[in-house]
């Protein structure tokens, strides 16, 4: 989660692609150990791709999950 995280803060700082070497870069200055080859997977997974469009890719996944929230608060309103 720490790859994408600073993967995004380049995107956000206007870094459109970042490379392997800018995310290790930001992690370094945020005191994080980074590991070679873990930042590499997050590169090559993300390359070609727009963020805007992993952000709504994202969204919509989630919004195919429905509430969870709604079978919890039902189990806990019923009497026993």
């Amino acid at each position: 989660m720490k790859y994408i995280a600073a993967y995004a803060l380049l995107v956000l700082g206007g870094n459109a692609q970042p490379k392997a070497a800018d995310i290790e870069k930001v992690l370094k200055e945020a005191g994080i150990k980074s590991e070679a080859d873990q930042v590499a997977r997050v590169v090559k997974a993300l390359e070609g791709k727009t963020f805007s469009d992993l952000v709504k890719s994202g969204n919509a996944k989630l919004a195919s999950l429905g509430s969870v929230a709604a079978p919890v608060a039902a189990a806990k309103a019923a009497p026993v």
